[in-house]
């Protein structure tokens, strides 16, 4: 830019030779001015299309884990209820061994954690190489 107003100011106290060379001298800057202005849109637009690859793939790991998650809890509240329903009838029939069993497996149940199963699987998600079927 301040090459063009060096150039109009210089146009202005010149001679036709060197107003020649000073419109010339505008007319590279402003193409230089559109080829800048073509390679920055390019470059919008690249990031912008990167931008919406990671929010897709951030969204689609996000639809995997919480599908992970509750199938995770279903599956517990699933196994707990049924050795509760266990730990019921050991109760009622006064077996002591079906008791011991069924509070062993519910502590059991209680003790393993998803964040575990759930950051292995965060893991394998971030691998690019790893393509998961849904």
């Amino acid at each position: 830019m301040k090459a063009l107003f060096n150039a109009s100011k210089v146009a202005a106290k010149a001679s036709s030779l060197q107003a020649a060379s000073a419109a010339k001298e505008i007319f590279d800057a402003w193409r230089d001015l559109q080829k800048y202005r073509a390679e920055q849109e390019t470059v919008r637009h690249q990031i912008t299309q990167q931008t919406e690859v990671q929010i897709a793939r951030i969204q689609a790991q996000k639809e995997v884990l919480l599908q992970a998650l509750n199938q995770d809890f279903a599956l517990r509240q699933t196994s707990l209820t049924q050795t509760f329903a266990v730990l019921d009838k050991a109760l009622e029939t006064n077996n002591l061994e079906l008791l011991d069993k069924s509070l062993g497996a519910i502590v059991a149940i209680t003790q393993q954690s998803s964040v575990v199963s759930l950051k292995s699987l965060h893991a394998t998600l971030q691998d690019s190489r790893n393509v998961i079927d849904l």
